[in-house]
């Protein structure tokens, strides 16, 4: 159901870089569990790609044109803005169709949600399942369930979420989330206490309003699910569908009232890393991370690929950080098949671990360098602080290199005049850009802030 772990695409790492590009999308997990069982045939990765490339172009456009009108007087950006909405519109909403008919081309009989292995919900035993039960049937149904319309699957989201984050108290829920879900989903915002009272009422109703939807369509999960025979399921969900879509697009229009009537955002202040560096510096410590990501990611792959290619042969890969190396691990050794061949796969391995070698001790040499380079600027021999200074050098440049990502992300949530389908296209994109950890019980598709920051500074 999209939750194992991926093990090919061709590989396991060309797999997570396949879901990387379509992270948020209706099909994520469903693409997922085809890829967990090696089953996306070439046509498939092809309408993939060209599903990539037409939304890549569409968010291109999107980012340029909104560029240009936001910075043109407020008095005329609103006419430009609806200008571009209607341009614009129709070209997104086909794309959103088609997103949900790949997920629905995606899918397999044995990905069902009734034929999935999970706790089936029932309204007869409540509180028999406990918060990540509940929150794993949402989750699935979200990505798994016919009939249901865009909004809703967004909806399914966010409960999973809160689920989740399910306290004793409405004060421990508070603390535990703070945010408040807005538009487009499953975006959080955390907004100021001293909002205009007007301002301050709208939140309120829209909270109301979207608290109504998610309780009505958490109840028709909850009771649904216990529903054996799918086409049953699926209508009752798309009459739910149609019921509800009114009543979103009324909370879209809410959503906007309550954008222009917040006061404007205060200039991001500058990020101040704990040890100061220059910009050429920390121009050359991102190309080390760079470098490091794309070439391990290589070598990673052509590991994998060989270790398809003598199914007799079980080994694995396995990082020692002591010594600073690949080291090769056997699980059960010669079962049967092909000595030879995997005598050849031993051989590839051998190549492919010098080939690592060569790289770590390119990349420890540069590393090596850049402290130096740090300890003279800073004119400090102390291990630690240069260590400080060369993670938080990687911070920054990562910090620098989503900047864009989070204007699209502020701008999708929070500047009127967009379009819903305008703020989802931006929206997702950041999101992508921004590789942001994913759910629990989600495929994790790229190695996460701290992550990089730690191979890097190691």
């Amino acid at each position: 159901m999209g939750q194992r772990t991926v093990r090919s695409y061709a590989t396991r790492h060309e797999a997570a870089g396949l879901l990387a590009a379509h992270v948020g999308e209706p099909f994520y997990s469903v693409l997922a569990a085809r890829l967990d069982q090696n089953e996306l045939s070439g046509r498939k990765r092809e309408s993939l790609d060209r599903y990539r490339d037409e939304k890549s172009l569409l968010q291109h456009n999107l980012r340029t044109e909104l560029a240009y009108i936001l910075a043109q007087d407020p008095a005329i950006r609103g006419g430009l803005l609806t200008a571009l909405a209607q341009k614009q519109e129709a070209q997104i909403l086909a794309l959103e169709n088609r997103a949900e008919a790949m997920r629905s081309a995606l899918f397999r009989r044995d990905y069902a949600w009734d034929a999935a292995h999970k706790p089936r919900l029932t309204d007869t035993e409540p509180g028999a399942y406990g918060p990540e039960d509940v929150a794993h049937v949402m989750l699935g149904a979200a990505f798994f369930q016919s009939g249901r319309s865009p909004a809703q699957r967004t909806v399914l989201r966010e409960i999973a979420i809160e689920v989740r984050s399910s306290a004793d108290s409405v004060a421990t829920a508070v603390a535990a989330q703070p945010y408040v879900f807005f538009s487009p989903g499953p975006s959080r915002l955390r907004l100021p206490a001293d909002l205009p009272a007007d301002v301050g009422a709208k939140l309120a109703a829209y909270q109301t309003k979207k608290s109504a939807l998610r309780k009505e369509l958490y109840d028709a999960v909850y009771r649904e699910d216990a529903t054996w025979l799918g086409v049953v399921r699926t209508l009752r969900f798309s009459s739910l569908a149609e019921k509800q879509a009114p009543e979103f697009a009324a909370l879209e229009a809410l959503a906007e009232e309550i954008r222009r009537g917040l006061p404007p955002l205060p200039a991001p202040r500058p990020t101040r890393p704990a040890v100061p560096l220059s910009p050429a510096l920390v121009e050359r410590i991102d190309a080390l991370r760079q470098r490091q990501f794309t070439e391990e990611q290589a070598i990673n792959v052509q590991f994998d690929r060989s270790r398809a290619g003598d199914s007799a042969l079980q080994l694995s890969t396995v990082f020692i950080p002591e010594i600073r190396r690949y080291e090769l691990r056997s699980g059960s050794r010669f079962r049967s098949g092909n000595p030879k061949a995997s005598e050849r796969v031993r051989v590839r391995f051998d190549e492919l671990t010098a080939a690592y070698d060569r790289l770590d001790a390119a990349l420890t040499d540069e590393r090596n360098a850049i402290r130096r380079e740090i300890a003279e600027s800073l004119h400090t021999a102390d291990p630690a602080r240069i260590n400080l200074a060369l993670a938080g050098g990687v911070r920054l440049a990562l910090e620098q290199k989503s900047a864009e990502a989070l204007r699209d992300y502020q701008v999708a949530i929070l500047t009127p005049g967009l379009s819903p389908a305008q703020r989802r296209l931006l929206f997702a994109g950041a999101i992508e850009n921004l590789a942001l950890p994913l759910p629990v019980g989600v495929m994790q598709p790229l190695p996460r802030l701290q992550q990089q920051i730690g191979r890097v500074a190691r």
